[in-house]
């Protein structure tokens, strides 16, 4: 895939070590779902009430793989740190993208330092969604070629119109699929909720399967991605197990 400003993503290459980049916008999606909601439910920690409960599921989630998250929003950043997240930035979007970059820019020394394993980047803006998408673009756009090294993720949450359509079935067959791996969370089968649906795109040439996207589109990517459908609690553990942390739930 080739990188331009309307989200389309080069090809990146591996180490023998692999950091680890998500990026996310989570400005679509339903009314009232708030971003803090959608961090914690990639995070895993649905159903946490104390920042004790919180430590110790990332513990067992997550082993000693190292987060961070960088996010304008208060709340993210406030979660981030009772839970114990190895490094956590509030950006002052104000600053603009100038303020994001010199937050991305420590996060990626650390990284280089090896303190630092997993950087999640919060580029949500409810009020504008055209301008969170180009600060998305310049994010990745600035880390393909510089770092190489780093497995680039991007997640955003699909609108509610897409949601609806997502929910019907395309083929009579399609129900009578056997049960999947990745509808187990603890291995206890659950019903994943269809009215909530995060997209999530990314590449590595080495290790990534290859498909027919070529650019992050929504439809596309839900019709021809190769990757198929996980609940979102799997999401981070999957990119652990890449990493090396965790082990993988399925096949």
């Amino acid at each position: 895939m080739k990188v331009t400003t309307t989200r389309i993503f080069e090809d990146i290459s591996i180490w023998l070590k692999w950091g680890f980049f998500l990026s996310f916008d989570f400005s679509l999606g339903q009314q009232g779902s708030s971003r803090l909601k959608d961090v914690i439910q990639l995070l895993g920690l649905s159903g946490c009430t104390t920042p004790s409960q919180m430590k110790q599921t990332l513990a067992d989630r997550f082993g000693k793989m190292r987060l961070g998250v960088i996010s304008s929003s208060g709340e993210v950043v406030d979660m981030a740190k009772s839970a114990g997240l190895t490094w956590s930035k509030k950006w002052d979007i104000q600053t603009q993208y100038s303020g994001l970059d010199a937050l991305l820019q420590s996060g990626y020394s650390d990284m280089d330092n090896d303190l630092l394993d997993c950087l999640m980047v919060d580029v949500t803006l409810e009020q504008d969604q055209r301008l969170s998408w180009q600060w998305m673009d310049q994010v990745i756009e600035g880390v393909l070629d510089s770092r190489p090294s780093l497995l680039k993720c991007v997640v955003t949450k699909s609108s509610d119109e897409q949601q609806q359509q997502q929910q019907q079935p395309r083929h009579w067959w399609d129900n009578l699929v056997p049960a999947q791996s990745y509808e187990f969370k603890n291995g206890v089968r659950v019903k994943p909720r269809l009215d909530v649906k995060y997209v999530c795109a990314y590449f590595h040439a080495e290790t990534t399967r290859t498909d027919t996207v070529d650019t992050f589109d929504v439809d596309k990517m839900d019709q021809f991605g190769c990757n198929g459908s996980i609940l979102a609690w799997h999401y981070l553990a999957e990119i652990g197990h890449k990493l090396g942390y965790v082990p993988k739930y399925g096949a």
